[in-house]
């Protein structure tokens, strides 16, 4: 079986047109993508990051096919947003304290299967301890006021 090669300029247009970054939040495009970009709308000549994907599978549910893959789009889609509207007051591995723009703190820490969501051993504990030493040295922007 002979396999079909892709047309290199093709391909180049494709690995250009991603190296632009998202049409969307500008942000970066990590793998090329196999199809296409955009060829109407706003966003003619671009794609989209694998965020922005999940921010509109997150507001069009019905383009998803089943309901585990709209409660996983839905829990991405949680955290992304509240990546984009927060400022990172700390980062270790995977775990990390954000400041909302309504100037609450959340700890968004990576669960462990031997021990509750709140509760901490002292591998835990020692990363809680350096979380809020960098709290209480961040210097935290001002909370962004919601209108009544």
């Amino acid at each position: 079986m002979i396999e079909a090669k892709e047309d290199p300029k093709a391909y180049m247009a494709r690995v250009f047109a991603a190296r632009l970054g998202c049409g969307i939040c500008k942000g970066r495009v990590r793998e090329t993508p196999t199809g296409d970009p955009f060829s109407k709308g706003p966003y003619v000549g671009r794609y989209w990051c694998t965020d922005c994907w999940t921010l509109y599978w997150d507001e069009h549910p019905d383009h998803l096919a089943d309901d585990e893959s709209r409660k996983y789009v839905r829990r991405e889609a949680t955290i992304i947003k509240l990546k984009r509207g927060s400022q990172v007051l700390f980062e270790q591995g995977d775990d990390r304290v954000f400041r909302t723009a309504k100037g609450t703190i959340v700890f968004d820490f990576r669960t462990s299967k031997e021990l509750a969501p709140n509760e901490f051993d002292s591998a835990r504990m020692a990363v809680l301890l350096q979380a809020l030493k960098a709290i209480e040295s961040a210097e935290l922007k001002e909370p962004q006021r919601v209108a009544s």
